[in-house]
């Protein structure tokens, strides 16, 4: 009942918005240290990884051909504008701001491209002010998930199904049967948690909450997560949620899940 109910939502509520609060920095020099072809064709190459090698191993997930040779900080540019307000060619979304968590009324909805990439469309306006570095952010929220698996597979969030997408509780039941699972007896989400970052891979799928965990040491920014009223409680209860990154930071940023 719950798989069916985030299986639902996750068609209905596509669009992220985001209202943020932090420190300006005064930088205009922007270098990007991978261009958007590679960064398309690493993403590309991983999926590929991911559907051509059974990975039981947790040293293998963590130490393979891409996590050896990409660190997930070069793949972003050198320098980020943490934006305080919406940038000029960023709209307010109003009917989301309607939709907004009561104790979160006096925040505003930005409104980001609701393709399938618009947490990281978000991530990328909020930090650069547009959403040219979506993928970039998704290749390297798949390296940080890939490299240091054991620090999200040990957070008791990430043991709960609700957490997972469909396609991933699935996928890992299919793993499950055919494979060995001496590595469940560790960490009995592994399976999901392979299938998870799969799909992450893979430009347009919707990124759940590992995502944003993710996401968060990847940008050092505190995140807070925010779902609206109207889906159910239990989704509710593990997204409304506050996501500190591993370094201290001094950025706070808002994610809003809306409606299309």
């Amino acid at each position: 009942m719950i798989v069916n109910d985030l299986k639902i939502n996750q068609k209905k509520i596509a669009k992220i918005y985001f209202f943020i609060k932090g420190l300006l920095n005064n930088t205009n020099i922007i270098i990007i240290k991978m261009n958007q072809q590679n960064v398309q064709s690493t993403l590309t190459a991983i999926a590929n990884f991911f559907n051509n090698n059974h990975i039981s191993s947790l040293l293998y997930l963590e130490n393979n051909e891409f996590t050896s040779k990409l660190n997930p900080y070069d793949i972003l540019p050198n320098q980020k504008i943490v934006y305080t307000h919406l940038p000029p060619n960023i709209s307010i979304d109003k009917s989301s701001c309607f939709l907004l968590p009561k104790n979160f009324k006096h925040l505003i909805c930005g409104q980001a491209t609701g393709n399938g990439d618009c947490l990281y469309n978000s991530i990328s306006i909020i930090l650069w002010g547009n959403e040219n570095f979506a993928t970039n952010l998704r290749l390297s929220t798949v390296i940080e998930l890939m490299k240091n698996a054991k620090f999200y597979l040990d957070k008791d969030v990430f043991e709960n199904d609700i957490t997972y997408s469909t396609t991933a509780l699935d996928s890992s039941e299919l793993a499950k049967k055919k494979f060995d699972n001496e590595i469940l007896e560790i960490y009995p989400k592994f399976y999901e948690y392979i299938a998870e970052v799969k799909r992450i891979s893979c430009n347009g799928s919707w990124s759940p909450l590992l995502a944003v965990y993710g996401l968060a040491n990847i940008i050092e920014c505190k995140v807070i997560s925010i779902y609206p009223e109207i889906a159910s409680r239990f989704i509710r209860d593990i997204y409304n949620c506050e996501i500190s990154p591993r370094m201290s930071c001094n950025d706070t940023i808002y994610i809003f899940y809306g409606l299309i």
